[in-house]
């Protein structure tokens, strides 16, 4: 017996009743396979920020950095070259009790 490929479901009909319910209480019925299914309008190479994404200037001492300078130390940015990041500085430690804190 050879296996059945095209399988389909066909959805009944609401009754009346249901229809004038979900029509009195605004029901909007779920995404379906087909509407899942659809491609969304989204260009991935695109990259934009919003305004309520961006991060908040506050200035709180006179020496904080202003709106006007982070804007033009992100301006300056080059997003294209390679990060580098320097090595922590190790810290010193002062033992003043050198002798008692080892064991013996």
């Amino acid at each position: 017996m050879p296996p059945k490929r095209n399988v389909a479901c066909i959805k009944p009909p609401d009754p009346p009743f249901i229809k004038r319910m979900k029509d009195s209480i605004g029901y909007q019925e779920p995404p379906t396979v087909e509407t899942k299914k659809q491609i969304a309008d989204y260009d991935e190479n695109v990259d934009t920020e919003r305004d309520d994404e961006k991060p908040v200037v506050v200035v709180l001492k006179p020496g904080d950095l202003t709106e006007e300078e982070v804007k033009s130390i992100t301006e300056k940015v080059d997003e294209n070259k390679r990060i580098m990041f320097s090595k922590p500085v190790k810290k010193e430690e002062k033992n003043s009790l050198d002798f008692s804190s080892k064991k013996r």
